[in-house]
């Protein structure tokens, strides 16, 4: 029986708000390293590939280590996001999303809803690829999600765009190394999904965001936790995530209905599968809740999300390599377009 979108997200994100698992509950996310593969070590592949298709099945998150992106170029990306947040709020405001034709730049608190009935308590800042159409406004022949970005001023926030789009450079690369070995562990041809992930054209952005803290007395005396973002299953086909050492990411395990944290580790990008690959793999690869708490501390906790989205045009349909003999797809086919326009109308 074939599923619809809405109702495969509607049944993922109305489990209710649950505590905590106990510490002996069974549950890890499992840390990944990928630099046998980046030193083209033979060797080294089968097991991690096997790894992350393992980890991919439950609980479709896992933490890499062992890339390519240095430590100097992501201690300069959190400088320079701690400058631009502190700057005053009518300068954040003047790069407001609103203003962009495909969502880029400053998002404030509040501005999105990602759990029913809760909003987010974060405030981000968001790029994509650099992409100017046609006319005089710059935007003729552009599509949904592609246009230029906007930045705050140099005399404002000097060196933040500089190391912006360096990062994105960077984590485009990467991306497409975690999507070669994640076409290896489907059995596929390696570069299976280069096309999709790595055109210029696709759809890849770049949030960057700032959770404030909360008192430990709110905290304490709240029924919900305080959400930096609320419970959600990400829109894409997967999520490549760096996180500073404060803490609060948590990951939904459906089997014994709790949540855990995702303790960070130096130098590791969190990765998770997205509601696309899902499809792609007729619920193979797990697309699994996860929300971020507010940091109960004096400080803010600072992330980076890069969400590889893909070809507006690309068919999302089962790969056949996910089918077991006999078993049919639970998915009509959909373009990315269209799975995109649904879950953003929904989120904001």
């Amino acid at each position: 029986m074939q599923q619809n979108m809405a109702a495969t997200i509607e049944e993922k994100t109305s489990s209710p708000p649950l505590a905590c698992a106990p510490s002996s509950c069974e549950f890890a996310i499992p840390v990944i390293d990928i630099s046998g593969y980046l030193l083209s070590n033979p060797a080294t592949v089968p097991s991690i590939v096997k790894a992350i298709r393992l980890a991919a099945i439950s609980p479709g998150f896992f933490q890499i280590t062992g890339h390519s992106v240095s430590t100097d170029l992501r201690d300069r990306l959190f400088a320079a996001l701690k400058i631009f947040f502190a700057v005053p709020q009518s300068t954040k405001t003047s790069v407001h999303r609103n203003n962009s034709s495909c969502m880029r730049g400053y998002e404030a608190v509040g501005d999105q809803m990602l759990e029913k009935g809760i909003f987010d308590r974060k405030e981000g800042f968001m790029i994509g690829q650099e992409l100017v159409g046609s006319g005089n406004d710059g935007l003729g022949g552009l599509r949904f999600g592609q246009g230029p970005n906007q930045w705050p001023t140099e005399s404002t926030c000097p060196g933040f765009r500089t190391v912006m789009e360096e990062y994105f450079e960077e984590m485009r690369l990467l991306s497409r190394t975690v999507f070669r070995l994640v076409a290896l562990s489907l059995g596929l041809e390696e570069k299976f999904f280069d096309n999709f992930v790595y055109n210029r054209d696709s759809i890849t952005m770049c949030r960057a965001h700032r959770y404030p803290p909360i008192t430990t007395s709110v905290s304490e005396t709240t029924d919900i936790k305080p959400r930096g973002i609320g419970a959600h299953t990400d829109f894409g086909a997967m999520t490549l995530l760096l996180q500073d050492g404060v803490g609060g990411l948590e990951v939904f395990h459906r089997p014994t209905a709790t949540w855990h944290p995702v303790t960070p580790i130096l130098d590791a990008y969190v990765v998770n599968i997205g509601d696309m690959m899902e499809r792609w793999t007729n619920d193979k690869y797990t697309s699994t809740l996860h929300r971020a708490l507010s940091p109960v501390s004096k400080q803010d906790r600072y992330s980076v999300a890069f969400f590889n989205e893909g070809l507006l045009d690309q068919v999302v349909e089962c790969i056949s390599t996910c089918l077991e003999p006999g078993e049919k797809p639970k998915y009509e086919p959909v373009t990315v377009e269209d799975h995109l326009r649904m879950r953003y109308g929904s989120s904001y």
